[in-house]
Order: C-alpha cells, then structure tokens, then sequence
C-alpha cells in the first residue's frame, strides 16, 4: 500500500526504494558471477538513492558488513572496481553535498540532528512502528517478511550463504529504526527501502 500510493502522490520513498532494490539486484549478479565489474553499477544505483533519501547510507553499510563479516568477501577490498563503484556513488551524490556546504547544511543538520534525540526511553514509539510497518507493508506480507527474515538469520553462516547478503541489507537500517524508536517516533514510510528484501 505505501508504494501503491507514494508512486502516485510522488514521495522520495518511490526513488529510495526503486535504487535500494536495484542495489541489491546488482549485488546479487555480483554475488552469482564474481564479475567485479557489478560494483560500477552497485555504486550508481547507491549514489543514484543517496540523491532520493539518506536513508540510502544503509546500502553502503550493509555492504561494508557483508565484506568485513564474511572472509570470502574480503579480497574484494583489494579490487579496483569496489572503490570506483564507491566514487561513483560519491560523485552522483555531489550536487546534495555542494548544495548543504552553500547552506550551511541544513539538511544534514535537519535529518541527521534527531539521531539521539528525543525524549526518555519508551516502548510506545516502537509499538508504533511496528503497527504502522504492519499496515504499510500489509499485515500478510509483513508477517510472511519477518517469518523468511528469521528463517535465512537462523540459516548456517559457514563461507557466504546467498542469505548472508539479504540480513546484511537489511539489519543494519532496521536496527537503527529500531533503536531510534525507542526514544522518538519513526514515521512508517522510513522502512520502505526494506521491501525489496523483505520480499525476497
């Protein structure tokens, strides 16, 4: 429902999601081929979501998991096209970076000024969350994501299992939104970027 409609009123969530899930897609060939040359477009795809919504950092934090947990990703450190997939990213995101340092970044400031902040801890904010993500995913989808997310999380970890990639893109931001909703709210659309792999 909330893509349904957010692709009709044109929110930045449509975007996000649309470069997320393509994110993902590109590191799923990368994950099935080994061709290193997938990290190119894994960056345009990243930078490309940075420009929708911050939330996208998630994308290159799940990454940056992914490689450093599992030993059979780490010669990727040592390939060209990692970091050039990185400065792609950077470079599509320029024109957000250029327009905050000529307005004493005020959307940094804006969105990134609440981490932390809000009042004591509470369980109502995440009770929230939960209801909302329920409603927006739909209640049947959402119990089905969260049954196939604990399925692949309890899987065995030995190497890296094609389910190593899909927690590593979605636990990072999900325990962000969590965390935060224990002191303020999280408005339900910030987990749509999830989606795509929940869906998987």
């Amino acid at each position: 429902p909330l893509l349904a409609v957010g692709g009709v009123i044109v929110t930045p969530d449509t975007p996000s999601v649309l470069f997320w899930g393509l994110a993902g897609w590109a590191l799923a060939e990368l994950y099935a081929s080994r061709n290193a040359n997938w990290w190119l477009a894994v960056g345009a795809f990243a930078g490309l979501g940075l420009l929708s919504k911050y939330s996208n950092l998630f994308v290159g934090a799940s990454i940056l998991l992914w490689l450093s947990l599992f030993r059979a990703n780490r010669p990727w450190f040592r390939c060209w096209q990692l970091w050039a997939g990185g400065a792609v990213a950077m470079l599509l995101a320029l024109p957000v970076l250029l327009w905050n340092y000529q307005h004493e970044w005020a959307s940094f400031a804006k969105q990134f000024g609440r981490v932390g902040q809000g009042q004591a801890l509470t369980v109502a904010y995440s009770a929230e969350l939960v209801g909302g993500s329920l409603a927006l995913m739909s209640p049947v989808i959402a119990v089905l994501a969260v049954l196939g997310l604990r399925r692949v999380a309890r899987s065995p970890v030995e190497g890296d299992p094609p389910g190593a990639r899909l927690v590593a893109g979605i636990v990072p931001f999900l325990a962000y939104l969590l965390v935060h909703s224990l002191h303020d709210r999280v408005q339900p659309n910030w987990m749509a970027p999830l989606y795509p792999s929940f869906a998987i």
